[in-house]
């Protein structure tokens, strides 16, 4: 016994009350829908699921004769371009290791909550800063304070401040971009792009700190995360919300 095209076989009697009943509901959708009627054999019956449905292995008159398909929505990984993707951050980051009062400033700032003396503690930033300054928070933390500080005051902001911060803008605002059309895709509110004149500070760091280069702190200079909230250098640097 074959059966049309898109239809199912099933070995099981169309004279079993079950079957004939299930048919007979599928029938009648089908001839609501214009459709040709499901041909009934006698040891066996021709039928077919429900669009965006397919056939499971329950019987064919139960009610789960037919499984829903399911659409699963994976939303494309979006990585932040991190401090030294952004145009402008090398050449800052290069004028505060010249000059140095920022980063000692904040590194003695900090060493008293690191258990550490000024001394100590300084020299383990200026080693993590020439081995690995990508992961060199307190850079990052004197880097976002020169960016703060050039949204603010923009007069003395040097060119390469201020190409950091352009850029830092059209780094935020692709974020946004992106994030909105995989929204609009997932069938969400897509609500307004924004797009600062300036940056936001809270949103800088968020972009300073994305990267996952910035993500692994060495082990020298792993509990200076937790001194920040009481630190009066990084609060001026990151209290701007």
């Amino acid at each position: 016994m074959s059966c049309p095209k898109d239809q199912v076989f099933d070995l099981i009697s169309t004279r079993d009350p079950k079957v004939s009943i299930a048919l007979q509901t599928r029938n009648t959708e089908l001839t609501r829908q214009s459709k040709p009627a499901i041909n009934k054999g006698d040891g066996a019956t021709c039928w077919q699921c429900s669009v965006m449905t397919t056939r499971s292995h329950h019987p064919v008159y139960a009610n789960n004769a037919c499984d829903v398909l399911t659409l699963n929505w994976e939303t494309a990984a979006y990585t932040q371009r991190g401090l030294f993707g952004l145009r402008g951050a090398e050449q800052v980051a290069l004028d505060l290791v010249k000059d140095g009062k920022l980063i000692n400033t904040i590194a003695t700032d900090i060493a008293p909550k690191m258990e550490m003396s000024a001394a100590e503690f300084r020299k383990a930033v200026w080693d993590e800063i020439a081995t690995v300054p990508e992961e060199s928070d307190i850079l990052k933390v004197a880097i976002f304070s020169r960016l703060v500080m050039a949204a603010e005051k923009p007069g003395q902001a040097t060119a390469a401040e201020k190409q950091l911060l352009i850029s830092t803008g059209e780094s935020l605002f692709l974020r946004k971009f992106v994030l909105g059309i995989q929204a609009q895709a997932n069938s969400k509110n897509l609500t307004r792009p924004f797009m600062p004149s300036a940056p936001r500070p809270s949103c800088v760091r968020c972009v300073i700190t994305s990267s996952r280069l910035y993500t692994t702190p060495s082990v020298t200079l792993r509990r200076h995360k937790a001194a920040a909230a009481s630190s009066s250098s990084f609060a001026r640097a990151l209290n701007y919300e």
